[in-house]
Protein backbone atom coordinates (compact mmCIF):
# COMPACT_ATOMS: atom_id res chain seq x y z
CA UNK A 1 0.00 0.00 0.00
CA UNK A 2 2.89 2.30 1.24
CA UNK A 3 4.60 1.75 -2.76
CA UNK A 4 1.53 2.12 -4.65
CA UNK A 5 1.03 6.02 -2.72
CA UNK A 6 4.69 6.70 -3.10
CA UNK A 7 4.21 5.72 -6.89
CA UNK A 8 1.09 7.83 -7.21
CA UNK A 9 2.98 10.47 -5.29
CA UNK A 10 5.63 10.54 -8.07
CA UNK A 11 3.84 10.48 -10.94
CA UNK A 12 1.79 13.65 -9.51
CA UNK A 13 4.48 15.42 -9.11
CA UNK A 14 6.24 14.75 -12.58
CA UNK A 15 2.81 15.66 -14.01
CA UNK A 16 3.00 19.05 -12.37
CA UNK A 17 6.31 19.57 -13.11
CA UNK A 18 5.83 18.72 -16.70
CA UNK A 19 2.98 21.13 -16.62
CA UNK A 20 4.95 23.90 -15.77
CA UNK A 21 7.62 23.16 -18.00
CA UNK A 22 5.06 23.21 -20.44
CA UNK A 23 2.75 26.39 -20.11
CA UNK A 24 5.80 28.47 -18.71
CA UNK A 25 8.06 30.52 -20.99
CA UNK A 26 10.92 33.37 -21.06
CA UNK A 27 10.45 36.79 -23.29
CA UNK A 28 12.84 35.76 -26.38
CA UNK A 29 15.89 38.34 -26.09
CA UNK A 30 14.77 40.78 -28.85
CA UNK A 31 11.41 41.34 -27.09
CA UNK A 32 13.22 41.39 -23.71
CA UNK A 33 13.60 45.53 -23.83
CA UNK A 34 10.76 47.01 -21.75
CA UNK A 35 11.84 50.62 -23.40
CA UNK A 36 11.34 49.78 -26.91
CA UNK A 37 8.00 48.88 -26.97
CA UNK A 38 6.26 52.02 -26.54
CA UNK A 39 8.78 53.48 -29.43
CA UNK A 40 7.50 50.07 -31.87
CA UNK A 41 4.23 51.40 -31.36
CA UNK A 42 5.17 55.42 -32.00
CA UNK A 43 6.60 54.20 -34.99
CA UNK A 44 3.46 51.80 -36.07
CA UNK A 45 1.41 54.51 -35.57
CA UNK A 46 3.06 57.07 -37.97
CA UNK A 47 3.39 54.10 -40.32
CA UNK A 48 -0.07 53.31 -40.29
CA UNK A 49 0.41 49.82 -39.62
CA UNK A 50 -2.38 49.23 -37.47
CA UNK A 51 -2.68 45.72 -37.23
CA UNK A 52 0.76 45.59 -35.92
CA UNK A 53 -0.02 48.03 -33.74
CA UNK A 54 -3.11 45.95 -31.83
CA UNK A 55 -1.41 42.93 -32.32
CA UNK A 56 2.03 44.72 -29.96
CA UNK A 57 -0.33 46.44 -28.08
CA UNK A 58 -1.82 43.25 -27.42
CA UNK A 59 1.46 41.68 -26.42
CA UNK A 60 2.47 43.98 -24.13
CA UNK A 61 -0.42 43.48 -21.69
CA UNK A 62 0.75 39.53 -21.80
CA UNK A 63 4.51 40.19 -21.46
CA UNK A 64 4.64 42.93 -18.54
CA UNK A 65 3.31 43.62 -15.61
CA UNK A 66 4.02 47.22 -15.54
CA UNK A 67 0.45 49.85 -14.71
CA UNK A 68 2.18 52.14 -17.58
CA UNK A 69 2.81 49.86 -19.95
CA UNK A 70 -1.09 48.38 -19.71
CA UNK A 71 -2.41 51.76 -19.57
CA UNK A 72 -0.80 52.86 -22.58
CA UNK A 73 -1.71 49.54 -24.46
CA UNK A 74 -5.27 49.61 -24.02
CA UNK A 75 -5.44 53.23 -24.72
CA UNK A 76 -3.77 52.18 -28.09
CA UNK A 77 -6.49 49.22 -28.07
CA UNK A 78 -9.25 51.50 -27.59
CA UNK A 79 -8.12 53.99 -29.92
CA UNK A 80 -8.19 51.47 -32.77
CA UNK A 81 -11.55 50.38 -31.91
CA UNK A 82 -12.54 54.15 -32.13
CA UNK A 83 -10.95 54.12 -35.58
CA UNK A 84 -12.39 51.19 -36.68
CA UNK A 85 -10.74 47.70 -36.23
CA UNK A 86 -13.61 45.44 -38.31
CA UNK A 87 -12.81 43.01 -35.34
CA UNK A 88 -14.16 41.72 -31.87
CA UNK A 89 -11.40 42.90 -28.95
CA UNK A 90 -13.11 41.80 -25.81
CA UNK A 91 -10.88 39.08 -25.65
CA UNK A 92 -7.92 41.80 -24.52
CA UNK A 93 -10.23 43.32 -21.98
CA UNK A 94 -11.01 40.24 -19.86
CA UNK A 95 -7.23 40.13 -17.96
CA UNK A 96 -7.14 43.78 -17.49
CA UNK A 97 -6.30 44.76 -13.92
CA UNK A 98 -5.73 48.28 -14.10
CA UNK A 99 -8.01 51.12 -12.56
CA UNK A 100 -7.28 53.99 -14.84
CA UNK A 101 -7.88 57.86 -13.37
CA UNK A 102 -7.44 61.05 -15.42
CA UNK A 103 -6.89 60.14 -18.80
CA UNK A 104 -10.93 60.74 -19.98
CA UNK A 105 -10.42 58.21 -23.12
CA UNK A 106 -8.97 55.16 -21.22
CA UNK A 107 -11.13 55.59 -18.60
CA UNK A 108 -13.96 55.11 -19.74
CA UNK A 109 -13.24 52.91 -22.87
CA UNK A 110 -11.49 50.43 -20.49
CA UNK A 111 -14.31 50.55 -17.84
CA UNK A 112 -16.84 49.87 -20.42
CA UNK A 113 -15.32 47.71 -22.72
CA UNK A 114 -14.61 45.63 -19.50
CA UNK A 115 -18.29 46.01 -18.37
CA UNK A 116 -19.67 44.35 -21.87
CA UNK A 117 -17.31 41.51 -21.53
CA UNK A 118 -18.47 40.57 -17.64
CA UNK A 119 -22.26 40.80 -19.16
CA UNK A 120 -21.10 38.81 -22.23
CA UNK A 121 -19.91 36.46 -19.37
CA UNK A 122 -23.20 36.72 -17.28
CA UNK A 123 -21.61 38.36 -14.40
CA UNK A 124 -23.81 41.39 -14.12
CA UNK A 125 -22.77 42.31 -10.97
CA UNK A 126 -19.20 43.32 -12.32
CA UNK A 127 -20.80 44.76 -15.55
CA UNK A 128 -22.43 47.57 -12.98
CA UNK A 129 -19.67 47.91 -11.05
CA UNK A 130 -17.48 48.76 -14.48
CA UNK A 131 -20.14 50.72 -16.30
CA UNK A 132 -20.97 53.23 -12.47
CA UNK A 133 -17.30 54.12 -13.24
CA UNK A 134 -18.32 55.52 -16.90
CA UNK A 135 -19.47 58.90 -17.77
CA UNK A 136 -22.89 58.01 -18.42
CA UNK A 137 -24.23 61.46 -19.51
CA UNK A 138 -21.31 62.67 -21.77
CA UNK A 139 -19.70 59.07 -22.66
CA UNK A 140 -21.69 58.32 -26.59
CA UNK A 141 -20.77 54.88 -26.79
CA UNK A 142 -22.76 53.88 -23.43
CA UNK A 143 -26.03 55.90 -24.97
CA UNK A 144 -25.05 54.06 -28.18
CA UNK A 145 -25.12 50.51 -26.00
CA UNK A 146 -28.68 51.56 -24.12
CA UNK A 147 -29.69 52.19 -28.10
CA UNK A 148 -28.45 48.58 -29.12
CA UNK A 149 -30.33 47.24 -25.84
CA UNK A 150 -33.86 48.78 -27.12
CA UNK A 151 -33.28 47.52 -30.62
CA UNK A 152 -33.12 44.18 -29.38
CA UNK A 153 -35.97 44.78 -27.17
CA UNK A 154 -37.71 45.61 -30.49
CA UNK A 155 -38.43 49.38 -28.52
CA UNK A 156 -37.02 50.86 -32.41
CA UNK A 157 -38.69 54.38 -31.61
CA UNK A 158 -36.56 54.58 -28.40
CA UNK A 159 -33.42 53.11 -30.00
CA UNK A 160 -33.60 56.04 -33.25
CA UNK A 161 -34.12 58.65 -30.40
CA UNK A 162 -30.96 58.00 -28.94
CA UNK A 163 -29.10 57.48 -31.99
CA UNK A 164 -30.34 60.73 -33.26
CA UNK A 165 -29.53 61.94 -29.91
CA UNK A 166 -26.17 61.32 -30.10
CA UNK A 167 -25.51 62.67 -33.89
CA UNK A 168 -26.63 65.63 -33.05
CA UNK A 169 -23.38 65.74 -30.62
CA UNK A 170 -20.19 67.92 -31.21
CA UNK A 171 -17.48 64.68 -32.82
CA UNK A 172 -14.27 65.04 -33.22
CA UNK A 173 -11.74 63.61 -36.48
CA UNK A 174 -11.68 59.99 -34.65
CA UNK A 175 -14.91 59.76 -34.11
CA UNK A 176 -15.82 59.21 -37.67
CA UNK A 177 -15.45 55.34 -37.79
CA UNK A 178 -18.18 55.71 -34.35
CA UNK A 179 -20.39 57.92 -36.60
CA UNK A 180 -20.33 55.23 -39.53
CA UNK A 181 -21.26 52.71 -36.73
CA UNK A 182 -24.61 54.86 -35.37
CA UNK A 183 -25.52 55.39 -38.71
CA UNK A 184 -25.27 51.96 -39.88
CA UNK A 185 -27.42 51.03 -36.76
CA UNK A 186 -30.03 53.81 -37.54
CA UNK A 187 -30.44 52.80 -40.94
CA UNK A 188 -31.08 48.78 -40.31
CA UNK A 189 -33.63 50.16 -37.81
CA UNK A 190 -35.15 52.05 -40.83
CA UNK A 191 -35.28 48.47 -43.14
CA UNK A 192 -36.41 46.30 -39.99
CA UNK A 193 -39.33 49.14 -40.12
CA UNK A 194 -39.80 48.53 -43.39
CA UNK A 195 -39.10 52.48 -43.68
CA UNK A 196 -37.10 51.94 -47.18
CA UNK A 197 -36.49 55.34 -47.97
CA UNK A 198 -35.28 56.60 -44.76
CA UNK A 199 -32.67 53.59 -44.73
CA UNK A 200 -31.82 54.29 -48.42
CA UNK A 201 -31.05 57.81 -47.80
CA UNK A 202 -29.17 57.59 -44.75
CA UNK A 203 -26.96 54.80 -47.00
CA UNK A 204 -26.77 56.76 -50.37
CA UNK A 205 -25.75 60.27 -48.95
CA UNK A 206 -23.73 59.43 -46.08
CA UNK A 207 -22.30 56.13 -45.78
CA UNK A 208 -21.27 55.30 -49.37
CA UNK A 209 -19.21 58.55 -49.25
CA UNK A 210 -17.03 57.26 -47.04
CA UNK A 211 -13.45 55.99 -47.33
CA UNK A 212 -12.94 52.91 -47.59
CA UNK A 213 -16.48 51.75 -48.67
CA UNK A 214 -17.76 48.73 -46.66
CA UNK A 215 -19.09 46.39 -49.49
CA UNK A 216 -21.79 45.46 -47.50
CA UNK A 217 -23.37 48.40 -47.82
CA UNK A 218 -24.13 48.31 -51.18
CA UNK A 219 -25.68 44.69 -50.67
CA UNK A 220 -28.13 46.43 -47.74
CA UNK A 221 -28.76 49.84 -50.29
CA UNK A 222 -29.77 46.89 -52.81
CA UNK A 223 -31.90 45.75 -51.03
CA UNK A 224 -33.39 48.69 -49.67
CA UNK A 225 -33.73 49.35 -53.65
CA UNK A 226 -35.41 46.36 -54.10
CA UNK A 227 -38.72 46.79 -51.08
CA UNK A 228 -38.86 50.01 -53.33
CA UNK A 229 -38.95 48.15 -56.23
CA UNK A 230 -36.44 50.24 -57.79
CA UNK A 231 -35.18 46.81 -59.67
CA UNK A 232 -32.65 48.81 -61.62
CA UNK A 233 -30.96 50.50 -59.03
CA UNK A 234 -30.56 47.66 -57.03
CA UNK A 235 -29.41 45.39 -59.66
CA UNK A 236 -26.88 48.43 -60.49
CA UNK A 237 -25.20 48.19 -56.72
CA UNK A 238 -25.37 44.09 -57.16
CA UNK A 239 -22.77 45.28 -59.97
CA UNK A 240 -20.34 46.75 -56.96
CA UNK A 241 -19.55 43.00 -55.62
CA UNK A 242 -17.85 42.23 -58.63
CA UNK A 243 -15.28 44.85 -58.02
CA UNK A 244 -11.78 43.40 -56.77
CA UNK A 245 -13.43 45.69 -53.46
CA UNK A 246 -15.84 43.60 -52.82
CA UNK A 247 -13.95 39.82 -53.62
CA UNK A 248 -13.32 38.81 -50.17
CA UNK A 249 -15.25 38.03 -48.08
CA UNK A 250 -17.84 36.26 -51.16
CA UNK A 251 -21.41 37.45 -50.17
CA UNK A 252 -23.85 34.34 -51.67
CA UNK A 253 -26.52 36.91 -50.93
CA UNK A 254 -26.27 38.58 -53.85
CA UNK A 255 -27.56 35.97 -56.01
CA UNK A 256 -30.10 36.02 -53.77
CA UNK A 257 -30.97 39.30 -53.90
CA UNK A 258 -30.67 38.95 -57.95
CA UNK A 259 -32.92 35.90 -58.20
CA UNK A 260 -35.64 37.47 -56.63
CA UNK A 261 -35.65 40.73 -58.66
CA UNK A 262 -35.54 38.72 -61.93
CA UNK A 263 -38.42 36.43 -60.96
CA UNK A 264 -40.10 39.91 -59.75
CA UNK A 265 -40.00 40.78 -63.13
CA UNK A 266 -40.60 37.23 -64.97
CA UNK A 267 -37.39 38.15 -66.48
CA UNK A 268 -36.16 34.79 -67.70
CA UNK A 269 -33.21 35.66 -70.18
CA UNK A 270 -31.40 37.31 -66.77
CA UNK A 271 -32.03 34.34 -65.09
CA UNK A 272 -30.33 32.45 -67.63
CA UNK A 273 -27.02 34.48 -67.72
CA UNK A 274 -27.09 34.46 -63.88
CA UNK A 275 -27.47 30.65 -63.95
CA UNK A 276 -24.40 30.78 -66.33
CA UNK A 277 -22.54 33.06 -64.32
CA UNK A 278 -22.98 31.66 -61.40
CA UNK A 279 -21.87 28.33 -62.77
CA UNK A 280 -18.95 30.08 -64.45
CA UNK A 281 -17.70 30.79 -61.05
CA UNK A 282 -18.49 28.24 -58.37
CA UNK A 283 -19.06 24.82 -60.82
CA UNK A 284 -15.86 23.61 -60.39
CA UNK A 285 -16.32 23.66 -56.66
CA UNK A 286 -20.14 22.44 -56.99
CA UNK A 287 -18.70 19.22 -58.62
CA UNK A 288 -15.91 18.97 -56.30
CA UNK A 289 -18.37 19.12 -53.09
CA UNK A 290 -20.94 16.17 -55.29
CA UNK A 291 -18.17 14.33 -56.18
CA UNK A 292 -16.80 13.91 -53.10
CA UNK A 293 -13.33 15.25 -53.43
CA UNK A 294 -11.32 16.83 -50.60
CA UNK A 295 -12.81 20.72 -50.11
CA UNK A 296 -9.38 21.91 -48.90
CA UNK A 297 -8.68 22.34 -52.50
CA UNK A 298 -11.05 24.86 -53.55
CA UNK A 299 -10.04 28.33 -52.77
CA UNK A 300 -13.71 29.70 -52.83
CA UNK A 301 -15.04 28.00 -50.25
CA UNK A 302 -12.50 29.38 -48.27
CA UNK A 303 -13.68 33.04 -48.92
CA UNK A 304 -18.00 32.49 -48.88
CA UNK A 305 -18.96 34.50 -45.75
CA UNK A 306 -20.75 32.52 -43.22
CA UNK A 307 -21.78 34.47 -40.02
CA UNK A 308 -20.93 31.11 -37.86
CA UNK A 309 -17.37 31.10 -39.42
CA UNK A 310 -16.57 34.77 -38.25
CA UNK A 311 -13.69 33.53 -36.35
CA UNK A 312 -11.57 31.86 -39.56
CA UNK A 313 -12.29 34.76 -41.41
CA UNK A 314 -11.17 36.90 -38.54
CA UNK A 315 -8.02 35.36 -39.08
CA UNK A 316 -7.45 35.14 -42.42
CA UNK A 317 -8.37 39.18 -42.84
CA UNK A 318 -5.58 39.88 -40.36
CA UNK A 319 -3.50 37.39 -41.55
CA UNK A 320 -3.68 39.41 -45.12
CA UNK A 321 -3.69 42.58 -43.95
CA UNK A 322 -0.65 42.14 -41.68
CA UNK A 323 1.26 40.94 -44.89
CA UNK A 324 0.75 43.78 -46.13
CA UNK A 325 2.04 45.80 -43.81
CA UNK A 326 5.07 44.06 -43.15
CA UNK A 327 6.55 45.14 -46.43
CA UNK A 328 6.76 48.23 -45.11
CA UNK A 329 8.64 47.34 -42.14
CA UNK A 330 11.98 49.49 -43.44
CA UNK A 331 10.52 52.57 -42.90
CA UNK A 332 10.70 51.74 -38.95
CA UNK A 333 13.33 53.20 -37.06
CA UNK A 334 16.59 50.95 -37.01
CA UNK A 335 15.76 50.82 -33.37
CA UNK A 336 12.59 48.67 -33.36
CA UNK A 337 12.71 46.91 -36.63
CA UNK A 338 14.07 43.40 -35.23
CA UNK A 339 11.03 43.68 -32.41
CA UNK A 340 8.52 44.74 -35.18
CA UNK A 341 9.78 41.61 -37.14
CA UNK A 342 9.30 39.20 -34.14
CA UNK A 343 6.02 40.22 -33.70
CA UNK A 344 4.57 39.77 -37.19
CA UNK A 345 6.74 36.86 -38.02
CA UNK A 346 4.78 35.04 -34.41
CA UNK A 347 1.57 36.94 -34.93
CA UNK A 348 0.97 35.46 -38.19
CA UNK A 349 2.24 31.90 -37.62
CA UNK A 350 -0.13 31.84 -34.58
CA UNK A 351 -3.06 33.30 -36.81
CA UNK A 352 -2.30 30.90 -39.71
CA UNK A 353 -2.43 27.62 -36.53
CA UNK A 354 -5.54 29.57 -35.69
CA UNK A 355 -7.18 30.00 -39.29
CA UNK A 356 -6.01 26.16 -40.01
CA UNK A 357 -8.19 25.18 -36.32
CA UNK A 358 -11.95 26.47 -37.77
CA UNK A 359 -10.64 25.64 -41.45
CA UNK A 360 -12.45 22.89 -42.07
CA UNK A 361 -15.75 23.69 -40.41
CA UNK A 362 -15.94 26.79 -42.07
CA UNK A 363 -15.48 25.11 -45.30
CA UNK A 364 -18.15 22.56 -44.30
CA UNK A 365 -20.31 25.20 -44.05
CA UNK A 366 -19.28 27.24 -47.09
CA UNK A 367 -19.81 23.94 -49.08
CA UNK A 368 -23.26 23.43 -47.47
CA UNK A 369 -24.15 26.85 -48.45
CA UNK A 370 -23.39 27.03 -51.96
CA UNK A 371 -25.30 23.68 -53.24
CA UNK A 372 -28.30 24.76 -51.39
CA UNK A 373 -28.08 28.04 -53.79
CA UNK A 374 -27.14 26.05 -56.96
CA UNK A 375 -29.96 23.78 -56.40
CA UNK A 376 -32.30 26.81 -55.77
CA UNK A 377 -31.48 28.74 -58.73
CA UNK A 378 -31.80 25.38 -60.95
CA UNK A 379 -35.90 25.58 -60.81
CA UNK A 380 -35.63 29.10 -60.85
CA UNK A 381 -36.05 29.71 -64.56
CA UNK A 382 -39.47 27.50 -64.43
CA UNK A 383 -40.64 29.57 -61.58
CA UNK A 384 -39.91 32.76 -63.11
CA UNK A 385 -41.79 31.27 -66.42
CA UNK A 386 -44.52 30.46 -64.31
CA UNK A 387 -44.67 33.58 -62.45
CA UNK A 388 -45.13 35.18 -66.02
CA UNK A 389 -48.83 33.37 -66.50
CA UNK A 390 -49.58 34.26 -62.44
CA UNK A 391 -53.29 35.35 -62.86
CA UNK A 392 -52.46 38.48 -60.33
CA UNK A 393 -49.84 39.83 -62.70
CA UNK A 394 -52.01 39.37 -66.18
CA UNK A 395 -54.97 40.56 -64.87
CA UNK A 396 -53.64 43.57 -62.86
CA UNK A 397 -54.17 47.02 -63.84
CA UNK A 398 -51.81 48.63 -66.29
CA UNK A 399 -50.39 51.69 -64.43
CA UNK A 400 -47.46 54.01 -64.68
CA UNK A 401 -45.56 53.26 -62.06
CA UNK A 402 -42.29 55.74 -63.07
CA UNK A 403 -39.07 55.59 -61.19
CA UNK A 404 -36.76 58.68 -60.10
CA UNK A 405 -33.55 58.35 -61.63
CA UNK A 406 -30.33 60.93 -61.29
CA UNK A 407 -29.66 62.39 -64.59
CA UNK A 408 -26.05 61.69 -64.39
CA UNK A 409 -26.65 58.32 -64.07
CA UNK A 410 -28.70 58.09 -67.93
CA UNK A 411 -26.15 60.23 -69.18
CA UNK A 412 -23.15 58.57 -68.18
CA UNK A 413 -23.66 55.39 -66.17
CA UNK A 414 -21.99 56.89 -63.17
CA UNK A 415 -21.13 60.47 -61.12
CA UNK A 416 -18.16 61.16 -59.62
CA UNK A 417 -18.10 62.67 -55.73
CA UNK A 418 -14.97 64.18 -55.44
CA UNK A 419 -14.72 65.74 -52.07
CA UNK A 420 -13.76 62.65 -49.47
CA UNK A 421 -13.16 62.27 -46.10
CA UNK A 422 -9.33 61.64 -45.70
CA UNK A 423 -6.37 63.71 -47.80
CA UNK A 424 -7.24 62.17 -50.96
CA UNK A 425 -9.67 62.08 -53.89
CA UNK A 426 -11.30 59.07 -55.22
CA UNK A 427 -13.41 58.22 -58.49
CA UNK A 428 -16.30 57.33 -56.41
CA UNK A 429 -17.82 54.32 -59.27
CA UNK A 430 -20.89 52.93 -56.80
CA UNK A 431 -23.58 53.71 -58.70
CA UNK A 432 -25.18 51.78 -62.17
CA UNK A 433 -28.03 50.74 -63.44
CA UNK A 434 -29.38 47.30 -63.97
CA UNK A 435 -30.94 47.83 -66.87
CA UNK A 436 -33.75 45.17 -66.74
CA UNK A 437 -37.66 46.00 -67.80
CA UNK A 438 -40.55 43.53 -66.57
CA UNK A 439 -41.52 41.04 -68.86
CA UNK A 440 -44.36 39.91 -66.84
CA UNK A 441 -46.83 41.84 -68.93
CA UNK A 442 -45.56 40.54 -72.21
Amino acid sequence: MMMRLIIVTIILFSANAYAGHKWEAKIPTVASDLELWPLLLDELEKQGMHYGELATAHRMLTYFEDIKIKEKSYLIIIRLIDNGYPFPTSKMFETGDIDPIGDYALQNGYNFYKALVNQNKGMQRWADYFLNKVDKEGYNKFHFYAAVEEYKKKNFDEAIRILKKILKTDFVSYDHSFVRKIARTLARIYFEQKRFKESLDIYETFLLKQNPIAASDWLEVAWNHYYLKNYQQAIGYLYNLESKLAEYPILLEQYILRAAIYMDLCATEQVNGLLEEFNHRFGQEILGIITGQSLVEFRALKSIYHPQSQFYFQAMQTIRELKQEYKSMKKLDRRVRKLGVYIYRTEIKMLTKAAVFFEEEAINRSASELVMLSESLKFLKHRTEREKFNPTIVFQKNEDSKTTYVRDLLEKGFFLSWKQAGDYWRDERNKYLGLVKSQCDI
